[in-house]
């Protein structure tokens, strides 16, 4: 390297020797007012060495060398400018790895480049978890919809563990709904992400902890984060003591998504998301990932309401596309179950042979209770953890007095409220008692082997009125699949935008009367037959107060065009009828497709649509445009221009 470098400050001085004295002047020390910083990427990462210098007008020659050799590859890319020299490695790989010296007249400087390699991945899925996983490993919203036991779970951790080699910075929260929950997943992802490459980046995110100095701090060093949405949104606040702002996090995965719903706290949390993409309109959101083994069922009756709950899932969570197993069905089935309704009636019998045993049963444990004792103590919980310190040392002296003084022949029972509650209580008494939990109602029964695996069976045991209820669920359930069918087949993107930018400014005007501060009402317009939703009402426009068209071109996408014949296509008042517009998703007759100075609009007649106030939060009775309450704008040129763009 010593030649090398010698032979260059020669070339560099006898370049420098021919110009002024001006510039001489002012380039005899090389300054550097910001010196490298020693760089750390992983494989396949773009990376920069990057350094400012002081005094010139114009840039150095410069020369870049890795050892002694002058850098000289098709992946780097020597781009400095001015006083800042700058040296991009793309896609970088082992081989990219080591010292780096820039070389400007006879200063040199060094820098140091550590390639971190990419670790082999910790989860295998089966062919149908791969298919499930297919489109939020493009990175596009989804919502993952499987039968319990498929495995939706470890899907998820595929998806974040692919989501964090490719993005080494991101940054991914994993959404459940309880404290219990949020436990089991940060434990399971704990043992399943067991590599050093993912030490020390999973931490979970504690109630308790949201008050902490080095809250905002743990955070930041954490890739993935355990949290309940609560939680998060009381840090999603502006006004909150630690803020931390959605674009954090690079993705977002909700477990048990179909609570994204009405007034939830996880459609709370999407309200958030909703500002930054409306409000804020943040180019980098995070992707949104749901889990979900059936979206809900909301009291539906038939497919069409089925359908429509299932599509405002879908604009809650900003998802266009469902994730099914289609291909790998037969797999699926080998490990999952479906339910097969079987009713078997029992008549009610005189005589009850259980009634006499569980007497007998209840009067044996009575006899080893020698001593009764009802503690009363009001223990408020947060997770797994108990307050009320004195309630549980009462109980805990009372306990021990006890045992001491009849020892083995005592027993005791404690009732608590919560499965959470008798866990932590077991923990927590000293261990010679030999405590132990019994939580749970059991209304089912496995027969013949695990339900999913070597054909067993799941007995369901209650009352007429319990298989009434699950009678009714499991229709709904079977809606809700075909729904999820149907709409797996759509191209439902221009709808969910529309729906998702008709939930955001519903938020607004609830955000803005909150704040007692007026707001001009908001409305959509949707199809008279089935309430699908057509257009925004702020794309509509009127022209001379006879015609009502949108201003929009995705909706002419949106419908299925009936030719009218030319004799009967009409012509006034600059308006040309071309054909008739159908809804392409429920088959309605929504009025005509005009041509209107060299430009195709699709017309809407009162007779076909109904108007929901958004700020009512209901359909209105309107039985002409003209009579409409809220205001629809005049077609100006403007608007015109722009729909031709």
């Amino acid at each position: 390297m010593s030649q090398e470098l010698s032979a260059y400050d020669s070339v560099v001085s006898e370049k420098d020797g021919d110009n002024s004295s001006s510039r001489e002047a002012q380039a005899a020390v090389v300054v550097f007012r910001e010196p490298f910083e020693d760089k750390v990427c992983f494989e396949g990462e773009t990376v920069s060495l990057e350094c400012i210098i002081e005094g010139g007008m114009k840039p150095w020659p410069c020369k870049w060398y890795k050892g002694d050799k002058i850098v000289s590859s098709d992946n780097i890319r020597d781009e400095s400018k001015d006083q800042t020299y700058k040296l991009t490695i793309l896609n970088a790989t082992n081989e990219d790895e080591g010292v780096y010296t820039l070389m400007i007249r006879n200063e040199k400087k060094d820098v140091q480049l550590k390639v971190i390699e990419r670790q082999e991945g910790c989860v295998h899925l089966r062919n149908y978890q791969l298919e499930l996983a297919t489109i939020a490993l493009r990175g596009e919203n989804t919502i993952i919809c499987a039968e319990s036991g498929a495995g939706k779970t470890i899907v998820s951790y595929h998806v974040i563990e692919r989501h964090l080699l490719n993005n080494p910075r991101g940054k991914v929260v994993f959404i459940s709904r309880t404290n219990i929950l949020q436990e089991q997943q940060y434990e399971r992802a704990c043992d399943t992400f067991s590599t050093p490459h993912f030490q020390g980046t999973i931490n979970i995110w504690k109630a308790e902890d949201d008050d902490s100095d080095d809250f905002k701090m743990e955070i930041q060093k954490a890739n993935l984060i355990f949290s309940t949405p609560k939680s998060l949104c009381n840090h999603l606040m502006d006004a909150t003591a630690v803020h931390v702002s959605i674009r954090t996090f690079t993705l977002i995965i909700l477990d048990e998504c179909h609570h994204a719903y009405g007034k939830s706290v996880y459609n709370e949390l999407m309200s958030y998301y909703r500002m930054a993409k409306y409000g804020e309109e943040m180019d980098c959101l995070p992707q949104i990932v749901g889990l979900t083994s059936s979206p809900g069922i909301n009291k539906v009756k038939d497919l069409t309401s089925a359908k429509g709950h299932l599509k405002q899932i879908m604009a809650n969570l900003d998802v266009s596309k469902l994730s099914i197993v289609k291909r790998y069905k037969e797999e699926l089935l080998r490990y999952t179950s479906i339910a097969a309704k079987v009713i078997l009636v029992y008549k009610i019998r005189q005589h009850e042979p259980v009634k006499h045993i569980l007497l007998q049963a209840m009067a044996y444990v009575e006899s080893k209770m020698n001593s009764r004792i009802d503690v009363f103590a009001e223990i408020r919980e947060i997770g797994r953890k108990i307050e009320g310190e004195n309630d549980i040392q009462a109980i805990i002296e009372i306990i021990e007095s006890e045992y001491q003084r009849l020892e083995e022949d005592s027993g005791f029972i404690i009732c608590v409220m919560t499965r959470a509650a008798a866990k932590a209580v077991a923990e927590r008494l000293p261990g010679y008692l030999r405590c132990t939990n019994l939580t749970g109602l059991h209304k089912s029964v496995e027969e013949g082997g695990t339900v999913g695996k070597n054909k067993g069976r799941d007995s369901i045991v209650g009352t007429s009125t319990d298989f009434e209820t699950e009678n009714k669920n499991i229709q709904q359930q079977y809606l809700m699949a075909q729904a999820i069918e149907e709409i797996s087949k759509l191209n439902i993107v221009s709808d969910i935008a529309i729906a998702e930018k008709s939930i955001f400014e519903t938020e607004e005007i609830e955000r803005m009367a909150a704040k007692n501060k007026k707001r001009k009402g908001l409305f959509s317009v949707h199809c008279k037959y089935c309430g699908v939703v057509i257009t925004d009402g702020n794309l509509m426009r009127h022209v001379n107060k006879k015609w009502y068209i949108v201003c929009d071109k995705e909706v002419l996408t949106r419908v299925d065009r009936i030719t009218i014949p030319t004799k009967k296509q009409k012509e006034f008042d600059g308006f040309r009828m071309l054909e008739k517009a159908y809804g392409s998703e429920c088959g309605h007759n929504w009025d005509s497709i005009f041509m209107y100075k060299e430009s195709e609009f699709i017309a809407l007649a009162q007779d076909y649509v109904k108007i929901f106030d958004r700020q009512a939060g209901k359909f209105i009775d309107c039985r002409k445009w003209s009579n409409l309450v809220f205001k629809i704008k005049h077609m100006s040129d403007d608007d015109l221009q722009n729909y031709k763009k």
